[in-house]
């Protein structure tokens, strides 16, 4: 209220100190107003904070939903030095015999003896033009000419892209030879060098008389090797076409007679990891909610959220998800507290969280990791898998594969093109010709999960629709749209539902190709951890409809009321204050005519007795 213009000299009184305790009631309401302002903002801020720590817990159970972190792998060997290898989730668990016969090498050349120069930069001398390359199919025709020196020679080899690397090496002082190396191993990627004009390759030195390579410093070499008995010719050290799921790299020769062994076994310590990361972001949330809905008897502090119930039950609910019971499992497992995982004890400093017993968990993982997948809700029946299924596709038919191979378990993206691995559809799908893919069950199921697997390297999907009949209405309802899809598997997780038929409808692909699909994976419903978490977390955090959402709109909606509130009460404060100064400016101007009266009147009676 700074700035009025009245100081009360006609009548004696402070008029400003008079106005601003007239205004001091309107004045408290505003500050009244912005300190609940401030209150609900730390609120606003509080629920992004858990938000976050929720999406966090999303983001580990992303891993946990899905079977194959259960199916990590690793490899041991008797002897390390030979080989590394590492194998894919879900290769099977096996062992191999491996022995390595040789390397594979990559060809390379240089200049005979005689032939090295003094100076790299001095001009050969030599003319001609010869060609060069690692394929028969594709050499490159250099031409050198007399002034050329080994540094512009190897500069024109390497402008070719010919496969072969070309180098000036120093040899010993004042000695310089031409080095080339071939771009890949392997026997058929050996150097190849033709003479075209004149004779410049055996001037160099790199060719003899009879053409045949004249300094060769490794020579094109196969890596031979066998597992369990059978041979592998391979052009490079690093295999991944041997064994389906194992990548092999040779690293040292071992002989026919001295074999090391491989045993491809479960890797529990990726599993732990996964589990491990999805514990501690559970354990940051309820840390952080215990903060926001703390009291401190004490000092009578409460937490920016004490009160709210919402918080509590989140809480209470992510803490006993660890109890939910999944039937039908084998050694007597019903809940994740069976291998391993539970709440702190009562009184303990892990109370009120989530503990990890590593050892009865990686024992469990040993025992049956399918098993242990299952409680995390991650393995779930397959409904499509089950006799009385049928499959039918409307807009295309059958281009390579049977449609009932959909349908067969067999998600291995190898496999398609094979018996058993996949099928294909005629032509390209449009939105006037979708292609629909549908599935019927035996009976009813609830599900939860739809994974459409496509083969690695040919994938096509781009914008398709999953469906499924709802029996209520007598119609199809969406489960997942997609526009532009770009990747080899699609998982959609949604709300449970309960049908008899779901169908895939594709109405675009990629290049516009024919549909291609190796699997078309059910998930029925399973209440393990990870499985319902991710359901509660996924209804939480809706953008449209979820709890999370809702208290932060309220919170927004009853900020900006405030706001407006305040808005107003300023606009009021300040009109009041300008009646005020008004008010008071007329009241000392009265005055001040009473006062001019006054003396006037004063000095009438004066005049009149002096």
């Amino acid at each position: 209220m700074s700035g009025l213009g009245l100081s009360g000299l006609i009548s004696g009184g402070d008029t400003r100190a008079i106005i601003e305790k007239i205004l001091r009631y309107e004045l408290e309401r505003i500050e009244n107003r912005e300190r609940d302002q401030q209150k609900l903002e730390k609120k606003q801020q509080a629920w992004r904070d858990v938000r976050s720590a929720l999406t966090n817990i999303q983001s580990k159970l992303d891993a946990l939903r899905l079977p194959f972190v259960y199916r990590s792998r690793k490899v041991t060997l008797t002897d390390e030095s030979v080989a590394t290898i590492s194998a894919a989730q879900g290769s099977a668990l096996t062992s191999y015999s491996l022995a390595v016969l040789s390397l594979a090498q990559t060809h390379v050349i240089t200049q005979r003896d005689d032939r090295v120069v003094a100076n790299p930069n001095a001009q050969l001398g030599i003319s001609g033009t010869f060609r060069i390359g690692n394929d028969p199919a594709d050499l490159k025709e250099i031409t050198i000419e007399a002034d050329d020196t080994l540094h512009s020679l190897a500069d024109k080899i390497n402008a070719a892209n010919a496969g072969v690397r070309a180098n000036v090496m120093a040899a010993g002082p004042d000695s310089y030879r031409l080095v080339l190396t071939s771009d890949a191993s392997g026997t058929a990627n050996a150097i190849r060098l033709e003479e075209v004009a004149g004779t410049p390759l055996q001037e160099l030195g790199l060719l003899s008389g009879g053409g045949s390579i004249a300094n060769e410093l490794s020579a094109a070499q196969d890596a031979v090797f066998t597992l369990n008995g059978i041979q592998y010719v391979r052009a490079t050290n690093t295999v991944d076409d041997a064994v389906p799921g194992l990548t092999i790299t040779l690293k040292k020769v071992t002989g026919a007679g001295n074999p090391v062994q491989a045993t491809v076994e479960l890797d529990p310590d990726k599993v732990l990891e996964s589990v491990k990361g999805w514990v501690d972001a559970v354990n940051s949330a309820l840390s952080l909610m215990a903060k926001l809905t703390s009291y401190n008897t004490e000092t009578r502090e409460a937490g920016i959220l004490n009160g709210e119930m919402q918080i509590r039950r989140l809480q209470t609910t992510l803490r006993s998800m660890v109890a939910n019971e999944v039937s039908g499992l084998p050694h007597n497992w019903r809940t994740l507290m069976d291998v391993g995982i539970s709440t702190g004890a009562y009184g303990s400093a892990d109370y009120g969280k989530l503990v990890i017993d590593e050892k009865k968990f990686k024992e469990a993982l040993a025992k049956d990791a399918e098993a242990v997948a299952t409680l995390f809700g991650a393995m779930r029946v397959n409904p499509a898998l089950e006799p009385g299924t049928s499959i039918t596709v409307i807009g295309t038919g059958d281009g390579s594969g049977r449609l009932t191979d959909l349908i067969n378990g067999v998600t291995d993206s190898d496999r398609f093109g094979s018996t058993g691995g996949g099928w294909e559809g005629v032509g390209a799908p449009s939105e006037a010709n979708p292609h629909v893919i549908e599935i019927t069950f035996a009976s009813a199921r609830t599900i939860d999960q739809i994974v459409l697997y496509q083969p690695d390297n040919l994938a096509s999907l781009k914008a398709f629709t999953l469906e499924y009949w709802d029996e209520t209405s007598g119609s199809w309802k969406a489960l997942a749209t997609v526009d532009d899809y770009n990747g080899a598997v699609y998982t959609a997780n949604f709300d449970p539902k309960t049908t008899s038929r779901i169908r895939l409808s594709v109405t675009a692909t990629h290049g516009d190709a024919p549909v291609r699909l190796t699997e078309i994976q059910v998930g029925q419903y399973n209440r393990g951890a990870a499985a319902e978490m991710s359901r509660y977390l996924r209804q939480l955090l809706d953008v449209e409809s979820g709890m999370v959402e809702n208290r932060e709109k309220t919170l927004a909606s009853q900020i900006k009321r405030i706001r407006d509130t305040i808005g107003r009460l300023e606009e009021q404060l300040t009109a009041r204050q300008k009646q005020l100064e008004a008010q008071f400016a007329r009241m000392e101007e009265a005055l001040a005519r009473l006062q001019a009266q006054g003396n006037s009147f004063a000095a009438m009676l004066m005049g009149f007795y002096s």
